[in-house]
């Protein structure tokens, strides 16, 4: 494991940050250019749900096998840590 300074801390929150928000610009104005709705679509039916959940669990599952994230299962913690951040 690494140590940082919180001086080193700060400033990669800050890098990451930036990035962040620079690429929710980019995307609002994407959708601004290209007429998308930024709404959230809830899903219209029990099955149309089901079928996001199949499709997000497969995603998800392909991500933690090529160790893009890691799923972290103790007694005091249960979480998913993204790889890079």
């Amino acid at each position: 494991m690494r140590n940082f300074s919180y001086e080193e801390l700060q400033k990669r929150l800050q890098n990451i940050s930036s990035e962040v928000d620079n690429q929710v610009r980019d995307f609002s104005n994407l959708t601004v250019d290209e007429e998308w709705s930024r709404k959230r679509t809830r899903a219209r039916t029990l099955d149309e749900q089901k079928a996001l959940d199949f499709a997000c669990r497969g995603y998800i599952r392909n991500l933690m096998k090529e160790g893009k994230i890691i799923y972290i299962n103790t007694p005091g913690e249960r979480r998913m840590k993204i790889d890079g951040l």
